[in-house]
């Protein structure tokens, strides 16, 4: 491949841009008003709020991001410190205004690349702002050699060079005068693993990787040897095309992520690139899948917090055991964050969830239940170790939460029927006095929130229904038998307000009671 052919191949692939504005008008002058695909720029999503604009960053994994600052539900500076924290390669452009002064400051700060007054900018001047940041991504393809095609090794030659054997032809690859880059890569399916890699290897845009091997200790994992000629190709260039890659390659059932090294020149610095690499590679635990992170030195102190606390957790048993749903689902997302915090050990995650299911299905156990049915002889504890992903974790543990809770509504449903029945009886027997649920409900020892959905569950009606209906009957019986005043006959089954008790009355029989009194009808 010549190196004009390589360089014209990289700049077929499209600059991706993902706009986030919440004024509608600006977002669409945006999207509409700059003929983009003729400067070989694709708009791949637009989002009206920083929430919105974060889910699709995530999963369009733009090249670059054009925000507003002041958006609702998340605004722009958090959306950019969520995407520097997950995504620190893409690009961001603000758009401000004049009083937006500190915020642009505060954006500066977050890495934001450039900005632009969206009152005054016309078109050419954002279209020339964005060639501007296209042209300094590209910049560094001028590799002064030709690049020439990968090399797929299937040996073992390269794994054990890199776990410290010396193998003189790897060992030749340094020799202090080029730049090398390590790279760890997961793969989640291994029976096509092999041939994802390769094409991976080959493809336009990602030429500039060189060696590939599988490592022997895991079929799913590979490493690969990215030799850089000068220093001129960053992380940050491998990263854009590795990404550009896994977005058109991950469909089929495959997930793929990879961890790279910073540069290195040397046989002294190869045992820290690995682990680089490696612990770069271990990032995907909180990123999920299908992301292509490049090592950074810990800045955060090491959280050596609990994962979930006992506080916490004792809360959640508390809402799922009395079938609080609501209150339940709030408390277990207060235990599982949508992300997880970087600065805790993910073994210190996963042993707060092996502490949560076990609380879980013990509670479940006490009522009487168990999840063989829905496990498939499978063991929660095998389940959490093999999920490799907090993502992955957290859509397991909601799922578990609502089999569990499904279940304890269902087991509860079977063990309070009889006190349900208790108090229907307790109704009939008192409905002429004032009732309220609440009364009903410590009759029969049940919380009021859990009697109501039980009584309904039970009856099909609610507790008010119920109570309306049969205070109705009784009245119709005293309004055929005997000669008092209908709204003496109210007072008689529980209702004190005469105008209430008609009101009732008339929506259960089509009559008010005086009608009914004088049609002597049956109904």
């Amino acid at each position: 491949m010549s190196h004009s052919n390589y360089l014209s191949e990289m700049r077929e692939i499209p600059l991706q841009i993902l706009i986030v504005e919440d004024e509608i008008l600006v977002r669409q002058g945006i999207i509409s008003g700059i003929e983009w695909a003729k400067h070989g720029i694709e708009i791949v999503g637009e989002a009206a709020d920083g929430y919105s604009g974060l889910e699709l960053v995530r999963t369009t994994k733009p090249d670059m991001v054009i925000t507003d600052i002041k958006m609702p539900i998340m605004d722009g500076l958090e959306m950019i410190r969520h995407i520097r924290k997950e995504l620190p390669d893409i690009k961001i452009m603000i758009l401000s205004v004049r009083e937006d002064f500190q915020s642009v400051q505060e954006a500066l700060r977050l890495g934001v690349i450039d900005y632009v007054h969206k009152l005054t900018m016309s078109p050419e001047e954002l279209l020339t702002a964005v060639l501007k940041i296209k042209s300094a991504l590209t910049e560094p393809l001028t590799i002064p050699t030709d690049p020439p095609d990968p090399i797929v090794h299937e040996d073992d030659s390269m794994s054990e060079w890199l776990h410290g054997k010396t193998v003189p032809y790897w060992e030749q690859w340094i020799t202090g005068n080029e730049w090398l880059l390590i790279g760890k890569i997961y793969v989640s399916s291994t029976s096509s693993a092999s041939q994802l890699i390769k094409s991976m290897l080959h493809s336009k845009s990602a030429s500039i990787t060189r060696h590939m091997v599988m490592d022997k200790e895991d079929p799913s994992v590979y490493w690969i040897l990215i030799k850089c000629m000068n220093r001129g190709i960053e992380p940050s260039i491998v990263h854009t095309a590795l990404s550009s890659f896994l977005r058109k390659a991950t469909g089929g059932g495959h997930s793929v992520s990879i961890g790279l090294s910073l540069p290195f020149q040397s046989s002294s610095e190869k045992s820290t690139a690995i682990h680089q690499a490696a612990a770069a590679l271990e990032h995907k635990f909180y990123n999920g899948n299908g992301f292509v992170s490049i090592y950074t030195p810990r800045t955060l102190p090491q959280n050596n917090q609990p994962f979930i606390t006992a506080i916490s957790l004792k809360e959640y048993l508390v809402a799922l055991e009395t079938l609080e749903d609501d209150t339940a689902l709030q408390k277990f997302h207060e235990l599982f964050p949508s992300e997880a915090d970087t600065s805790m050990g993910a073994q210190r995650i996963r042993d707060g969830i092996y502490r949560w299911q076990s609380t879980v299905l013990s509670l479940l156990n006490d009522w009487g239940g168990d999840m063989q049915d829905s496990l498939m002889n499978e063991t929660p504890f095998d389940i959490i170790t093999n999920l490799r992903t907090y993502p992955e974790l957290l859509d397991w543990c909601l799922r578990l939460h609502t089999v569990v809770q499904e279940k304890l509504h269902h087991l509860k449903s079977v063990k309070h029927s009889s006190e349900i029945g208790k108090s229907i009886s307790f109704i009939r027997d008192n409905f002429h006095k004032p009732l309220r649920v609440q009364d009903v409900a410590a009759e029969v020892n049940l919380s009021e929130n859990y009697f109501s959905y039980m009584f309904t569950k039970c009856t099909g009606k609610t507790f008010v229904h119920f109570l309306h209906e049969t205070r109705v009957e009784k009245a119709k019986e005293l309004l055929r038998s005997c000669d008092s005043y209908w709204f003496t006959i109210g007072e008689q089954v529980g209702f004190e307000n005469p105008k209430y008790f008609a009101k009732i009355f008339k929506r259960f029989t089509k009559l008010t009671p005086a009608q009914y009194k004088k049609s002597k009808v049956t109904i």
